[in-house]
């Protein structure tokens, strides 16, 4: 391994750490009927930029990592290609799927 698939990896890491810091957030301020609770209108606000700001990091480190994966070995092993756009189109339709 180089200093860049360490690298990739981390960040990887990093952004998975904090997507689910983020899923974790949002699930303990729900109440028993499965409703968000806040105790004002600017915690709310924060609370969804915070949210907004993790979340875009997350993915962002995770798709930055995939990508220099995929530059990184790709000449070693070309199924690693396969596997990092498998990767990348299953992110997108999570991204996708909360959308709606």
């Amino acid at each position: 391994m180089t200093n860049v698939d360490i690298s990739a990896w981390f960040m990887a890491g990093i952004g998975g750490i904090l997507l689910l810091w983020q899923s974790r957030r949002k699930f303990k301020r729900l109440n028993q009927y499965g409703v968000e609770q806040f105790s004002s209108f600017t915690q709310k606000i924060g609370s969804r930029i915070l949210d907004g700001a993790l979340q875009g990091l997350g993915f962002l480190l995770v798709a930055g990592s995939a990508i220099l994966l995929l530059l990184e070995n790709t000449h070693t092993t070309p199924l690693s290609a396969f596997v990092v756009i498998g990767c990348g189109v299953a992110l997108f339709e999570r991204i996708r799927g909360k959308k709606k």
